[in-house]
């Protein structure tokens, strides 16, 4: 009997944990994208930007910084990145505006309050194989000329 009390007891401790460990997530499948390096990230969840609107590229020492703002169609929204794509034959070295949707509906607000500025930096090593950068929306694309 204390034997059975002490396995429910780890197997309940177990079915706790968010990880591996844990019994009931031994079968479930999560989306999984193989990224050029052969491996695996989970899937990014949040969508584009609806628009992007300005890009400007600093430079710096040891390269250059790429900043841009978009535009969400409301106030709320969060977790703002640019993605890299990998550059394309042409040298075009593309960025997705990734952005999350607030979970509660927000009012649209005036567009000033509603702007949203990201940044990344560049090495000049990374900026061997690059002629141009472009930063991708849902209704836009800029691309800026290095």
């Amino acid at each position: 009997m204390q034997r059975r009390l002490v396995l429910w007891g780890g197997v309940l401790a177990l079915a706790a944990c968010g990880g591996r460990l844990n019994p009931f997530n031994w079968f479930r499948r999560r989306p999984q994208v193989v990224d050029e390096t052969g491996f695996t990230a989970p899937a990014d969840p949040r969508g584009l930007m609806a628009r992007v609107v300005s890009v400007k590229v600093d430079q710096t020492s040891t390269g250059v910084i790429l900043r841009a703002t978009g535009l969400p169609p409301m106030q709320g929204y969060n977790d703002a990145e640019l993605v890299g794509l990998p550059v394309d034959e042409k040298g075009v070295k593309t960025f997705e505006f990734r952005v999350a949707a607030p979970v509660t509906p927000t009012g649209p607000g005036p567009e000033r309050s509603r702007e949203i500025t990201v940044a990344v930096a560049l090495s000049n090593f990374q900026l061997q194989e690059i002629s141009s950068l472009r930063v991708a929306a849902a209704e836009n694309a800029v691309v800026v000329r290095l």
